[in-house]
C-alpha cells in the first residue's frame, strides 16, 4: 500500500506501540466517513496503491492499521503526518508527533499558502480520471518516452528497460516481461513506469489499465527458507492469489466454484479451470497490464505456483490482449513464445558520464512541463545548480537509486508546484 522503499531508512526506530495507536486513532477520528479523501492524498504523496486501498474487504480501521504497521522507519512516518496535515492543519496530535523528529531535508512539510491574509493548505489533486491530475510529459508525444512521470516523481530508466516495456506493450505476439536483477537494482520502478505510460492518452482513450499485485500481501504462512537480510520469506496463498487476480482481470469477484474447488481436486486442474476463467473474461478496453511484484520476498505455494503457470500459459496462447510483467520471477519460463527478459543492474548510475545525462535529461523535462504550467522560469544557473547538488548526492561505486528518486522529485515538486 505505502511505498516503503522510497525513503531511506534514516531514522529509526519507528513508532513506539502507544504512538502508533495514538496516530491510528487521530486518522480514523480525522477520516472517520471520507475513505477516499485518505485515500486520494496517499495516492499521490506516497505512491498508495489506490486500487488495492479502496478495493480492499477489511474494515476502514484494519486498512489504517495496515498501513501504520508497513512504515519501517520514522522518515516515512514523518511524511505520512505531513500528508494528512496538508488536507487536515494544524491538529494537535500529529503537530505533538511531528515536533518528536526534525523533518529529514528531503520531506520538508508542504508549505502553507496564504489566501486572502489566512493561512490555508494548498489543494490536492483528484484521482485519476477526474481531469485535474499532472500530466506526465517527455518523448516528443510519444508516452513510452516519458521521463517526468505523474506526481512529478522520475522514471528512473535503464538502457534497455524502456525498450523491453514498449516492445510487451505494442507487440502483437510478445504478451509477458519479465524484470529481473539484485536486490535495490529498481525492478518495482517498472510499475510506476506503466502507470506513467498509460496516463499519456493524449486526450484519447488509455493504451491500457495496470493493476499491480503485490505478493507481500497475500501470503498465507512463513515459510522457513529466508531472504538475503535473514528474513522469512511469506509464501503466497493460492486463493487469495486468484482473488486479486479476478479483481485485476475482470473488475469481478472470483466465481465462487473456483473459490469453492481448491483442495478438493489436483492444484495443477485447478489452477488451469480458474486461469481459464479469469483470462477469458478479461477487460479488453481498455486492456490490462498486470504487474506481479515480490517475487523475490516470497514463495509460492503448490497452488499459487500452478495458478501463475496458467495465466501466463493462458496469456501467452490465447491472443487476448492481457500482458503480464513479472517483477523478481526467477522459474523457468523457457516453455513460453512470447517472453521479453530484461535484468537490470547500477550500471547506467555507477557510470558519471551516463548518470549526467540522464539528470540534465530530466531536469530539461521538469522545465518543459514548468513551461507548459505557466510556472515561474526555470532558469540555466537554477537548473544547472539542481545538477550538480544532485550529483553530489550519488555515491558512483554504490548508488542509490531512493536518494536520486528523492533528490529529483525534490525539483520538480519545487519548481512544478512550489513544494
Amino acid at each position: 500500500m505505502f511505498d516503503t522503499e522510497r525513503f531511506p531508512p534514516v531514522y529509526q526506530p519507528t513508532l513506539t506501540g502507544d504512538e502508533k495507536r495514538q496516530l491510528e486513532a487521530t486518522i480514523l477520528q480525522l477520516y472517520e466517513g471520507d475513505e477516499t479523501g485518505l485515500s486520494r492524498a496517499l495516492y499521490y504523496r506516497a505512491d498508495c496503491d489506490f486500487d488495492a486501498f479502496m478495493s480492499k474487504k477489511d474494515t476502514f480501521r484494519d486498512r489504517i492499521f495496515l498501513l501504520l504497521k508497513a512504515l519501517s522507519n520514522i522518515g516515512q512516518v514523518v511524511y505520512l503526518i505531513q500528508i494528512i496535515l496538508v488536507e487536515r492543519p494544524a491538529h494537535p496530535v500529529l503537530a505533538s508527533l511531528l515536533d518528536k523528529w526534525p523533518n529529514p531535508p528531503e520531506l520538508d512539510a508542504p508549505p502553507v499558502h496564504s489566501v486572502g491574509g489566512a493561512a490555508a493548505p494548498p489543494s490536492l489533486p483528484q484521482p485519476p480520471g477526474s481531469g485535474s491530475e499532472p500530466a506526465a510529459v517527455g518523448g516528443g508525444g510519444d508516452p513510452w518516452q516519458v521521463v517526468l512521470l505523474p506526481s512529478r516523481r522520475p522514471f528512473l530508466d535503464r538502457s534497455d528497460l524502456r525498450t523491453s516495456c514498449r516492445r510487451v506493450g505494442l507487440s502483437d505476439t510478445t504478451r509477458i516481461l519479465t524484470v529481473g536483477g539484485p536486490s535495490e537494482s529498481g525492478k518495482s520502478y517498472t510499475a510506476q513506469y506503466l502507470r506513467g505510460v498509460e496516463s499519456l492518452s493524449n486526450g484519447g482513450p488509455r493504451p491500457y489499465v495496470s493493476k499491480r499485485i503485490d505478493l507481500n500481501r497475500l501470503h498465507g504462512v512463513v515459510a522457513t527458507d529466508e531472504t538475503e537480510d535473514d528474513r522469512p520469506l511469506l509464501e503466497v496463498d493460492g486463493l487469495r492469489l486468484a482473488q486479486r487476480l479476478a479483481l485485476a482481470l475482470t473488475d469481478e469477484a472470483l466465481p465462487s466454484h473456483a473459490a469453492d474447488s481448491i483442495g478438493s481436486e489436483q492444484a495443477a486442474t485447478w489452477a488451469a479451470d480458474t486461469a481459464f476463467s479469469i483470462v477469458s473474461r478479461a477487460k479488453q478496453d481498455p486492456p490490462r497490464w498486470l504487474i506481479l511484484d515480490g517475487f523475490d520476498k516470497t514463495i509460492l505455494s503448490p497452488h499459487a505456483q500452478e495458478l501463475v503457470n496458467s495465466v501466463l500459459d493462458e496469456v501467452d496462447a490465447s491472443g487476448r490482449s492481457v500482458r503480464v510483467a513479472l517483477l523478481g520471477y526467477t522459474a523457468d519460463v523457457s516453455w513460453l513464445s512470447g517472453v521479453q527478459p530484461v535484468t537490470l543492474d547500477l550500471a547506467d548510475f555507477s557510470d558519471g558520464e551516463r548518470l549526467s545525462e540522464y539528470v540534465i535529461n530530466f531536469l530539461l523535462e521538469v522545465r518543459t512541463a514548468a513551461e507548459a504550467g505557466e510556472r515561474p522560469p526555470y532558469t540555466d544557473e537554477q537548473l544547472d545548480a539542481d545538477v550538480l547538488a544532485t550529483l553530489a548526492l550519488i555515491q558512483p561505486t554504490a548508488p542509490d537509486l531512493h536518494v536520486l528518486e528523492a533528490a529529483l522529485t525534490a525539483v520538480a515538486e519545487r519548481v512544478l508546484v512550489g513544494v
